[in-house]
Parts: structure tokens; sequence; C-alpha cells
């Protein structure tokens, strides 16, 4: 099982300095060194393959293909690939599923994602999802299920979104259909 992150390291010197892209406001600085990386997560353990920096030119559909084949170039066979939300596009999980992998991605709760967690059943927690519009789009399994009380929000008023995970995938929606359980604690190891 692999991780794919993106990982900023914070710089505070001259902003015109290579490699250097702007971001969020953390600890007095806009300003980072940004790097994706491929991981080995297996059974509480955590190996780096391969590290790329990026910039804000840099498309993640070509920087996740680019860490898979260094991945396999090393040799590494990849079961699953776990991702974060940021990874969750149209893109992303068109190039995953023409690599050949077995991923998972938090579900970005959009209106499609929200609309799903409305109807959702607990006889059928995984659905056959369209994520895109007509020019460009892409279908996989939405696994979803509900929090337990430790998982949710701490807040006074939830809603019903607040009551569900979703995570998008692509395993065969019979194995799927038993993952919702497996699916939050296999992603934690990320």
């Amino acid at each position: 099982m692999v991780a794919i992150d993106y990982t900023r390291d914070l710089f505070y010197g001259d902003p015109n300095a290579k490699n250097v892209v702007g971001g969020k406001q953390e600890k007095g600085t806009t300003w980072s060194y940004s790097y994706a990386s491929i991981d080995v997560v297996e059974a509480g353990r955590r190996l780096t393959l391969y590290t790329m920096t990026v910039n804000q030119f840099t498309e993640k559909a070509q920087a996740v293909e680019k860490l898979i084949n260094e991945a396999k170039a090393r040799g590494v066979h990849i079961g699953i690939v776990l991702l974060d939300r940021a990874f969750f596009t149209v893109d992303v999980i068109t190039t995953l599923l023409r690599l050949g992998v077995h991923f998972i991605i938090p579900a970005v709760k959009n209106d499609k994602v929200k609309e799903a967690m409305q109807n959702y059943g607990k006889k059928e927690p995984v659905k056959r999802f369209t994520l895109g519009d007509r020019k460009k789009s892409v279908c996989f399994n939405l696994a979803i299920y509900p929090r337990t009380k430790k998982q949710l929000p701490k807040k006074k008023k939830l809603n019903v979104y607040d009551l569900y995970y979703g995570f998008a995938t692509n395993f065969p929606r019979s194995l799927a259909t038993e993952l919702p359980v497996f699916i939050p604690s296999e992603y934690r190891r990320r």
C-alpha cells in the first residue's frame, strides 16, 4: 500500500528563489517549497520511495502518474494508493484508472456528493458515481458510511453531511460494499 501526499516546507527568504511557491498563511509566511511524495505505508511504518518538487504549474494528475511510475520502476508492487481529498479530481481519478491501480480518496462534499449522502441507504452503502461535467467526467464507486459518535464534528447543530464520510474507490462494487469499515482504517494509515 502506498500514499501520495503534497508537503509544504515553509520558506522565509526571497520569494523569487527557484521553486518557491505561494500558499496559505502559516507561521508567519505564505511562501514554501512544495513537494509531492509517494510512500509505502504498511504495518504502521512509512518509507518514502520518491519525492519531486511541485509548483503552481504542476498538474496533480501528472505528478500522481510520475510518482506511481517511479515507485513501480523501483520494483514496488502497488496494491492500493491512498490519497487525500485534494486529489479528488476528474484528471487524477482518470489517471489512476488508466494506470490500473486501486485507490481510496476521501470525497470532497460538493453538491453531487451531498446528494448521494442524503440518499444514503444501509443496504447499499456503495454507489456508482460520476464526477465532472458533460465535457469531462469519470465514473467510480462512492462508498458512504456513517461516522461514529467520536468522529462527529464538535459543533452544536449538525447537518446530514456531517453524519457521513464518503470515499472514492475503484474496488469492485461487490468488494467495496464490504469496505465502509475497512476504508477509513486503511486511509488513516497514510
